[in-house]
């Protein structure tokens, strides 16, 4: 039975938070691939390392389906002081989630919703 990709992005979300490398792995593809601010990145040792250089935090705001394999979202990322990142310590991003077999194959950040949501070729939202 499938999980909710909702439900398999929370909990990728909660691994990266917390630094929990085992539930990284469990949650995400062999060749997960990482886009962000730096960059492109491939499989799980990036992904680990992407964590580790980073100590990024995620909340989700909002989340957008596009069927069962592809979710944008709104969330709050935070990075904590002396992280290796040119980033603020907290703002507003968006990310695009591509999800094979129940685990997150492909993260793509995006400066703004708008343009996540163009990205996968979802219609913009009306701010709230």
């Amino acid at each position: 039975m499938a999980t909710d990709p909702l439900t398999v992005i929370a909990r990728w979300q909660a691994a990266v938070s917390a630094a929990d490398f085992e539930g990284l792995r469990a949650l995400s593809t062999d060749d997960i691939e990482i886009i962000g601010s730096r960059g492109p990145g491939r499989g799980i040792p990036f992904a680990e390392e992407w964590v580790r250089k980073t100590g990024i935090g995620l909340q989700t705001m909002r989340a957008f389906p596009r069927g069962d394999d592809v979710v944008v979202v709104e969330q709050t990322a935070r990075w904590p002081a002396g992280a290796d990142s040119a980033e603020a310590p907290e703002r507003v991003i968006a990310t695009m989630f591509t999800l094979r077999n129940d685990r997150i194959a492909r993260a793509v950040r995006y400066e703004d919703l708008a343009s996540a949501l163009a990205a996968a070729g979802m219609p913009a939202v009306v701010a709230r």
